[in-house]
This record gives structure tokens, C-alpha cells and sequence, in this order.
């Protein structure tokens, strides 16, 4: 699913499938950010950005809509 609201937090479940070590699965939340790419057959696939409250280094990650499972409301 891709992303609507910036500041909502949503669960994320990535598996690189050429590098399996590398994967995420929990919660971020969307800062707004979009990058991506053209497909060999001209469609675009769009990354969106979050930020992952246990990286403390202000670094985006960039997950794609199938990535991305669902809206969580957070509760303290």
C-alpha cells in the first residue's frame, strides 16, 4: 500500500530477495519522502520514506508499496 499521511507510523515487512540478510520487519513512520525508478518496461515504482525510531541518525530508509502492510495507531 502506498503511504497517505506524513507523521503516521505503519507496519513494514521487507525481504531483499537477492540479499535475504538484509530485511525489516516493524514499525516506521512516513516522513514525506519519495524516490524510485523506471522499470525496463516504463512503469515507475515509487520508494517512500521513513524513519525508524531505533536509527537515531536521522537517515531515511525507502520501502515500496508492497512493502508497506498497513496504517498502526500507536498507543503509550
Amino acid at each position: 500500500m502506498a503511504p497517505t499521511k506524513v507523521g503516521q507510523t505503519y507496519a513494514i515487512s521487507f525481504v531483499n530477495d537477492a540479499f535475504p540478510d538484509i530485511k525489516y520487519k516493524g514499525l516506521a513512520t512516513f516522513n514525506g519522502e519519495t524516490d524510485g525508478f523506471e522499470r525496463p518496461d516504463g512503469s515507475y515504482e515509487t520508494w517512500y520514506g521513513f524513519n525508524i525510531d531505533r536509527f537515531t541518525d536521522g537517515h531515511t530508509v525507502f520501502f515500496a508499496d508492497e512493502d508497506i502492510l498497513c496504517e498502526v495507531n500507536k498507543t503509550s
